[in-house]
Formats: structure tokens, C-alpha cells, sequence
């Protein structure tokens, strides 16, 4: 998600792909403890107030955005459109708070939820999250 490219399948920097690979390899094949081979996935998520707190599992050491407010974060109106969320995170390093400036009641909050997303959630092993869809109760 992080490393393609939206025009052609095939990423350029091949070496992040390796590595990649190889520690998903050696985490689940071969047993090896200690080893990030996953970024961070919906875990939980929670409405409080005006805001929702959205919490990520494999995160490892925390969340990071490069210095960066979280881009990617959208909510689905009633009527259909997307409207930008904005986001910080919180606790421990593995929440998320999401919020909107304006007033009303969202269907979905949405986060790299597109072909090719602009999403720069990371965990400390600078791994990226994946894209997710949240259904908001009524």
C-alpha cells in the first residue's frame, strides 16, 4: 500500500517488498519470536461525544504518522458524500481519535479505503495500516 505505484502493479523498490515477505516468513513459518511482520488492523472502535475512538492492533512500540496529523481518515454522510475527518493519536500510541468539524451524523467513518489510498498511519515498525470500513450503529 505504501510502496506501489496507482499506474503500474509492479512496485519499483522490490527491496522493501522482500523484507517484507521474509519477515512474514520467518514469523509464521519458521516460528521466529520478536519479529513485526504486520502493520497495525482494526481492533475496536467507540463513540465519545462528538468524537470516535478507533483502536489498532500490531502496532508494536506505538502509531506514527512521520510528525504528521493523520491523513486518510474520511466519514460517509447520510447523502452519500465523503467528508475529511480529521485525527490524532491517542493513548497509548494504539487509538486513533476521529472527529469532524462540522455537525452531523455520519454512516461510516472510512480510513485508506480507496484503490490507491493516501494513508499515513504507520506502527513503530514503520509498517503501514491497513485500509478499513467502520458501519456506524443508527
Amino acid at each position: 500500500m505504501d510502496i506501489g505505484n496507482e499506474q503500474c502493479v509492479h512496485p519499483v523498490n522490490k527491496r522493501d517488498v522482500g523484507e517484507r515477505l521474509a519477515f512474514g516468513a520467518l514469523a509464521k513459518t519458521y516460528n521466529v519470536d520478536g519479529i513485526v511482520f504486520h502493520g497495525p488492523v482494526l481492533k475496536s472502535w467507540e463513540k465519545k461525544g462528538n468524537k470516535y475512538i478507533i483502536e489498532l492492533a500490531h502496532v508494536a512500540n506505538g502509531l506514527n504518522t512521520g510528525y504528521q496529523e493523520p491523513q486518510g481518515f474520511e466519514f460517509l454522510s447520510a447523502d452519500g458524500r465523503m467528508v475529511k475527518a480529521r485525527a490524532r493519536i491517542t493513548g497509548s500510541g494504539d487509538k486513533v481519535e476521529v472527529w469532524c468539524e462540522k455537525e452531523f451524523n455520519p454512516k461510516e467513518i472510512r480510513y485508506a479505503y480507496k484503490n490507491f489510498p493516501e494513508g499515513n498511519l504507520k506502527n513503530s515498525a514503520n509498517l503501514p495500516a491497513a485500509g478499513f470500513r467502520i458501519i456506524l450503529d443508527k
